[in-house]
């Protein structure tokens, strides 16, 4: 029963499922669906078997887990690499409230919606070496804040080896990207947090002796009291935005209709300017254009792209690049980068980026190194190694944010870069395991 539910965790059988449960979504979602064509999403399914291939034969190939239970010692050199990851954390925290609230200005006081806008439209009242200050700080903030991720992983694993102060703390210091996500980043940004904790609680509870009582979903309630709860504040922060920026809930799909390929139904209308309840119906149509969008994004990029402006690396990797723009290591300019999209600003899926850098081959290649990739860290997390325990709850939260958004080549990417230096420091300093 465990290899049952552990194989539902597997990169393929993720990728699988949950492509199948978007593809019955769009049959069933009550809503106008407008597709420029189906090549985007044959394209998309080309990419799902190439990536499902790869996965398997990583697995396949791969000295499955054995036995015996083998899980990290949290000895003295595990618990300073513990610390570390909280000092690092903290100071990312505390100097991304600086660049936010003290060199850009953003005034709470204003309200979530107006605080997102301004930084958005990047509107400081500052002068343009405060602008590239702040972009300095909030780059280098971004970094030591990616250090919370790997902070997560070793409170799940090591809760019960760590002092119940330091707990609260590593706790309090671990929610800081959630919360900003709601605040200035969108409610993605706490989404995706919330998958790399479950599946890492997940990867924990399936990697446990048979005795134990393994489950594929641990903490049932606290998940879905989890889930509710992002769903539920996400909604309304958009609720509050929409009015902001349209005025009024019904004045928003009036213009949505008209610019999305998602069309609101005349019923819908209805049930939004009911009192009350109409803000939760809102919410539903926000939450399911939110799933189903990408797809018809994605059709209309490979419909209208002109293969000329290949960007090569730049689209995916833009952060790494305009990382190094702020020190002035390389010339960069987002705003081109921006211009060869056909409708720029859109969620495109994972794909979308994949197929503006390299093209339909560059795609399906990257399709299959992230398959194998993945497939790789799973039996790497199923052996209780560091490298999987830390890396894999990323790559199955960018598996299933991959069908909506790229999280890859957006603020995620500095989580990832965190979780790699975890990984090596590690290994450097010989993080052991021991039977138990």
């Amino acid at each position: 029963m465990r290899l049952r539910k552990g194989l539902l965790l597997s990169p393929h059988s993720l990728v699988f499922n949950f492509a199948l449960a978007l593809l019955f979504l769009y049959i069933v979602v009550p809503f106008g669906y407008d597709l420029t064509s189906l090549a985007g999403v044959l394209v998309i399914w080309a990419f799902v078997a190439v990536f499902c291939v790869s996965s398997i034969l990583a697995c396949s190939l791969t000295t499955p887990p054995g036995e015996r239970y083998l899980a990290p010692e949290f000895d003295g050199k595990c618990r300073r690499l513990f610390w570390l990851l909280l000092v690092i954390s903290l100071v990312g925290v505390l100097a991304r409230i600086v660049s936010n609230f003290y060199i850009r200005g953003f005034d709470l006081s204003q309200g979530s919606a107006a605080l997102r806008l301004s930084l958005q439209t990047l509107s400081y009242d500052y002068g343009v070496a405060e602008v590239g200050q702040a972009g300095m700080v909030g780059a280098l903030a971004a970094l030591f804040i990616g250090f919370t991720y790997p902070l997560i992983v070793f409170l799940i694993y090591f809760w019960s080896d760590i002092r119940r102060s330091t707990r609260r703390l590593a706790v309090a210091i671990s929610l800081y990207p959630a919360i900003e996500g709601f605040l200035l980043g969108g409610s993605w940004a706490a989404a995706f947090t919330f998958l790399f904790f479950f599946f890492s609680l997940a990867g924990k509870s399936l990697s446990l002796p048979s005795d134990a009582g393994a489950r594929l979903v641990p903490y049932p309630r606290l998940m879905t009291a989890l889930a509710i709860a992002i769903v539920a504040v996400g909604g309304f922060l958009f609720i509050d935005r929409v009015e902001l920026i349209f005025g009024s809930k019904q004045q928003y799909l009036e213009l949505t209709s008209l610019n999305s390929f998602i069309k609101p139904s005349e019923t819908l209308f209805d049930l939004v300017a009911m009192p009350i309840i109409g803000n939760a119906f809102f919410v539903f149509f926000w939450l399911v254009d939110y799933l189903v969008q990408g797809t018809a994004e994605f059709s209309y990029l490979i419909d209208r792209f002109n293969a000329e402006d290949r960007t090569h690396g730049v689209k995916q990797f833009f952060v790494i690049f305009k990382f190094l723009s702020l020190f002035d290591l390389v010339d960069f300019d987002m705003v081109s980068i921006a211009t060869v999209n056909p409708r720029p600003g859109r969620y495109q899926t994972f794909l979308g980026d994949a197929y503006i850098d390299f093209g339909l081959v560059g795609l399906l290649l990257e399709g299959a190194i992230l398959g194998w990739i993945s497939g790789y860290l799973y039996l790497s997390s199923r052996r209780n190694q560091m490298l999987g325990i830390l890396l894999y709850p990323f790559f199955a939260s960018l598996i299933i944010s991959g069908f909506m958004v790229n999280a890859f080549s957006g603020g995620r990417f500095y989580f990832l870069v965190a979780l790699i230096i975890t990984a090596f420091l590690s290994r450097v300093i010989g993080v052991r395991r021991v039977v138990r």
